[in-house]
């Protein structure tokens, strides 16, 4: 990336980040144009994937003490992975099933090209 490419506003959508922070989703070319319109700036899309199991797992975590979240959240994780992979909106996918969150943030800021 070159230089007034990392200078320029520029926003980072992290889709469908289930286990890592608030789940954010742009289901397609709208949802996706709608929100770079919202920031007012050049949209980068990052499609963070794991395997089910895994993101279960993490939902089981998250949701320890909540337990109609926790059923909802199960219920839809395998539906909204099929959103994401039908939408196709994004700009790269990184694989994240054995990732913690310090390695994918890493990961996120080396396909960027900012580390």
């Amino acid at each position: 990336m070159d230089t007034e490419s990392l200078l320029a506003p520029h926003a980072v959508l992290i889709n469908g980040t289930v286990g890592v922070g608030k789940t954010s989703v742009a289901e397609g070319a709208e949802d996706r144009e709608a929100i770079a319109d919202a920031l007012g700036t050049r949209l980068s899309v990052c499609r963070l994937r794991a395997d089910l199991p895994a993101i279960h797992q993490r939902l089981t975590h998250r949701h320890a003490h909540e337990p109609e979240a926790l059923r909802w959240h199960l219920a839809g994780s395998g539906e909204l992975a099929a959103i994401l992979e039908r939408a196709a909106v994004d700009d790269f996918t990184l694989d994240v099933t054995t990732s913690s969150i310090p390695e994918t943030a890493t990961d996120v800021l080396a396909q960027l090209g900012w580390s």
